[in-house]
């Protein structure tokens, strides 16, 4: 059940971090009584650089993780990096995996106790190969991965380099598949790591869904509830939410022990394959805090145990809001509203 929260009076605006590229690292003037102002991290990054920031472990460092443009072709290449900053210097950006192929919509989670201190877990959507001017929207849909690394928040190393997972009967994916928008969750004493795919780019409609795995950062080893596999021995991920049309964003919460996803299902035809061939090939579109009229035309939708409810039907600008609080929260029409657990019905 979804309950209101509170009216927001006021628009919501977005701070763009802009970035200084130094050698070496660069001084921060910045200090608790500078409220009002702006800390310039990097100067000339590209528009959609999508910089994502979390807690260090148990330090006061941060770690920010951001696109940048990379190599000889930037309008076709986007890499991920990494910087850390103690509050006075930011590190020189490092590239996380270095293939030289564009990297989109970067997640970052963190633990706050981990023994192995293997706590900072990053996923991304990544491209299998590199794309030229002649390539078709098909294919760089079907090329897109789920990209995952792991750091060490002591030795701020990558303990198991940074690698694609790869699932069940689509570990390869062949040319038709797309794997997008990735996310990881804490579910009880487990680590969830979500994404969202489309098993046929070409017909589109109807084959979307969201998928998942368990994940020890310890180890580097993955699990499902069942741990069935494929006649490969691939580990088959867990499915939750299955045969719906293009899902634009979503987001995962444990609500009474059960898995929750909140997502937006698209009412207008989108095409993942366009969707992302705009992603890639003209950045200059997707300023990631523009409102688009085709933004009105999502489904925002409820799925527990791949039952889904309907919350609110399209014609209504929706976005889903990300907490680290056990619950649901989303945003439509001037209102925040979140979906958590009841003492009264089992599911929340």
């Amino acid at each position: 059940m979804a309950k209101k929260l509170f009216s927001v009076k006021s628009k919501i605006t977005a701070l763009a971090l802009c970035v200084l590229l130094l050698i070496g690292t660069v001084p921060i003037q910045v200090s608790a009584a500078q409220t009002s102002s702006n800390v310039t991290l990097l100067n000339g990054m590209n528009g959609d650089a999508d910089i994502k920031f979390a807690k260090l472990g148990n330090t006061d460092k941060q770690l920010a993780v951001m696109l940048m443009d990379y190599g000889d072709g930037p309008e076709y290449f986007r890499q991920l990096f990494y910087s850390i900053s103690n509050g006075i210097t930011v590190s020189l950006p490092c590239s996380i995996k270095d293939d030289n192929t564009t990297d989109l919509q970067p997640f970052v989670y963190s633990q706050s106790e981990s023994p192995s201190k293997n706590d900072i877990i990053i996923t991304w959507t990544d491209a299998d190969k590199k794309f030229d001017s002649n390539i078709t929207a098909e294919e760089i849909a079907g090329s897109m991965r789920i990209g995952i690394a792991v750091m060490n928040s002591k030795s701020h190393d990558f303990p198991f380099g940074a690698y694609n997972i790869s699932v069940g009967e689509n570990a390869n994916g062949g040319n038709n598949v797309c794997y997008y928008k990735s996310r990881v969750t804490k579910l009880g004493d487990k680590i969830l790591v979500t994404w969202a795919v489309c098993k046929n780019v070409e017909n589109n409609n109807g084959f979307f869904s969201i998928e998942g795995m368990y994940y020890n950062p310890t180890d580097n080893t993955f699990s499902t509830a069942t741990n069935e596999r494929d006649s490969n021995g691939k580990l088959l991920p867990m499915s939750f939410v299955k045969n719906r049309n293009y899902i634009s964003d979503y987001s995962v919460a444990d609500i009474n022990g059960k898995t929750a996803v909140l997502f937006q299902e698209a009412t207008d035809g989108t095409r993942i394959a366009d969707e992302m061939y705009t992603a890639v090939m003209n950045p200059e579109g997707t300023f990631p805090f523009t409102v688009k009229e085709s933004d009105k035309n999502r489904d925002l939708n409820l799925a527990v145990s791949n039952t889904v409810t309907n919350l609110v039907l399209s014609g209504k600008y929706t976005s889903l809001v990300e907490l680290s609080m056990p619950c649901l929260t989303y945003y439509c029409n001037g209102n925040l509203y979140t979906v958590s657990p009841t003492s009264t019905t089992p599911e929340g």
